[in-house]
């Protein structure tokens, strides 16, 4: 019997094998004799060009016979071989068996291993550092700094005392991570990177985004004032164009509120965004008050925005109407004032 772990021939005498060498002696010897047969050569005539196709017919005729010879001789030893493995196969099948029984039982071992290790691990941060474990699994630590090139803490080789104090360590840098954070990053953006920086534990990382952040609010509060300055600006042209149109008009600021001036008292104020059913009600609403009269009720249709309804509605004589409008909005509202003999100073303030 071998030696266990070297190769072994268990019969040489195998018959279609042994028949292996006779077969190819035999088409060699047959291979040889057609190849003196034929002489192809350069063709010179029309002759000559029909001679030669015929002769390669031929030749090609003997060649499919000869490999129909080869192909059938290793079908039987194809066969023979197929029907080997097959019953081989079947035989070392309880050794198969057997190697994958040993695979489950080191894999569940590992397991077992594995988790053992992770709770150790677990209990000492939980001791060392209560205040992370909230903020940075185990897990995350291991994967950052127990994979390092001689680090292994999860390996078999590792002790358990050498990645006890390695986790240690570990803690202490992400401490130290975070102190650099809060040294270089705003009270404004400091949350949002603490947040980033336990997530990847890479603290240079999580000031970059921080900066990042803090660069983009920058310029969108930059963007916010030329918006700003440019809506001011806006306005201040449309309430002077419409101070310069009509001379009762007094502009003192730039803003939405619009008096009707030299009057003691104010009456009501009803401009909204009201739907044409909202209208209806205020309307109704308007009407049931003890001082309404039909004749003194006005309305405007805003088709700007999605503004729909202005509601006026007041006592004769009028004395003060307050309404939030826009610029634009105002040369309407004095169109029907004087429509309806309502004079008087009239000024925008901010």
């Amino acid at each position: 019997m071998a030696e266990y772990g070297q190769a072994t021939i268990i019969d040489s005498d195998i018959a279609p094998v042994a028949g292996l060498d006779r077969m190819v002696a035999t088409i060699t010897e047959q291979a040889m004799e057609l190849a003196k047969q034929y002489r192809p050569h350069e063709i010179t005539d029309s002759d000559d060009y029909k001679q030669s196709k015929k002769a390669r017919a031929s030749a090609r005729k003997d060649i499919v016979a000869l490999k129909g010879d080869y192909s059938a001789s290793m079908k039987v030893i194809r066969d023979a071989v197929s029907d080997a493995d097959k019953r081989i196969k079947a035989a070392l099948a309880p050794l198969d068996a057997i190697d994958a029984e040993y695979k489950r039982e080191l894999a569940a071992a590992d397991e077992r291993w594995a988790a053992e290790r992770l709770a150790t691990l677990q209990e000492l941060y939980d001791e060392y550092a209560p205040y992370l474990v909230p903020l940075v699994p185990i897990g995350a630590i291991i994967e950052r700094y127990g994979t390092e090139k001689g680090a292994g803490w999860m390996m078999r080789s590792t002790n358990i005392e050498r990645a006890k104090h390695a986790l240690c360590d570990a803690i202490d840098r992400i401490a130290d991570g975070e102190k650099i954070v809060e040294a270089n990053v705003g009270a404004e953006d400091l949350e949002a990177a603490k947040t980033d920086f336990f997530s990847s534990l890479d603290h240079s990382a999580a000031i970059e985004h921080a900066k990042a952040r803090a660069a983009q609010r920058e310029q969108v509060r930059m963007l916010e004032e030329e918006r700003r300055a440019t809506e001011e600006a806006a306005r201040a042209a449309q309430a002077q164009a419409i101070a310069d149109a009509d001379p009762a008009v007094e502009v003192v600021g730039v803003g939405s509120t619009l008096f009707v001036a030299d009057k003691p008292a104010p009456i009501i104020d009803t401009r909204s965004t009201m739907s044409r059913e909202q209208y209806e009600l205020e309307l109704e609403s308007v009407s049931q008050t003890p001082d309404y009269r039909p004749d003194t009720r006005r309305e405007i249709l805003n088709h700007m925005g999605n503004r729909t309804w202005l509601l006026f509605t007041f006592n004769e004589p009028l004395k003060e109407l307050v309404l939030d409008v826009t610029p634009t909005e105002l040369a309407t509202i004095q169109a029907v004032f004087r429509n309806n003999d309502v004079h008087g100073k009239m000024r925008r303030v901010g």
